[in-house]
């Protein structure tokens, strides 16, 4: 990709903002693997194979989503919601789809449409099934699966990821703000440097054992630029 094409400030910070997700660029080559959690229709997906050549897997719950995704790209693509075991669960549809969850709707701002069962699966189970030991670029956005993403995936996983760009979904009622902040210490206590561009519906983590960012860095990513 051609760096001198970007914005000035995307250039100075080495950020970039995918469909609301913010990661740090650089790093990213056709020899990285990216996760996508909550593909939706693959644009995230697509947008960083096109910009990056990077490896991309993903998974997608909605079962009419997962099929065409699937059905396109049966290598890269898994229907599954992330979950603490493998099992069949309840996936509530909404009125908006991005808004469809494992969780219930009644204190969300959404409305329910109807409920299918779907096929659940642990985060390390995929990585396992994809055959990755180590993540370059996780990104997260399952409607409050994140916490059970978090909660039932090792140490030592997470620490073999470089950066995790997530959408916490406190606003929407599937999660509490204290499992934001729980899970937010506990990234950082594993050495990842939290970066919050919406507040927490678009953070970053950064892996300080693996990008290793300079005293600068964080400071122009934390209090100076936000994306673009």
């Amino acid at each position: 990709m051609d760096g001198s094409k970007l914005p000035l400030k995307t250039r100075i910070t080495g950020l970039m903002t995918i469909r609301d997700h913010t990661f740090l660029y650089r790093p990213l080559g056709p020899s990285s693997v990216v996760v996508d959690l909550g593909a939706h229709k693959g644009e995230f997906s697509k947008r960083i194979q096109e910009r990056f050549g990077c490896r991309c897997l993903g998974v997608e719950a909605n079962p009419e989503l997962a099929e065409v995704l699937v059905r396109g790209d049966p290598s890269s693509f898994r229907h599954y919601a992330i979950s603490s075991n493998r099992g069949q669960f309840i996936f509530h549809l909404a009125d908006n789809p991005l808004a469809s969850t494992l969780y219930n709707l009644d204190n969300s701002p959404f409305h329910p449409v109807s409920e299918v069962e779907v096929p659940g699966i642990p985060f390390e189970d995929l990585l396992q099934e994809f055959q990755i030991a180590h993540v370059d670029l996780l990104k997260v956005d399952i409607e409050g699966a994140e916490v059970d993403l978090f909660d039932s995936t090792s140490s030592e996983t997470l620490s073999n990821i470089s950066q995790i760009a997530v959408e916490f979904h406190d606003f929407c009622h599937f999660i509490s703000s204290d499992d934001v902040r729980r899970i937010t210490d506990r990234l950082i206590d594993l050495g990842f440097f939290p970066v919050r561009f919406m507040g927490n519906e678009n953070t970053l983590f950064v892996n300080q054992g693996r990008l290793n960012l300079s005293l600068a860095q964080r400071v122009l990513l934390k209090y100076i630029f936000s994306p673009t």
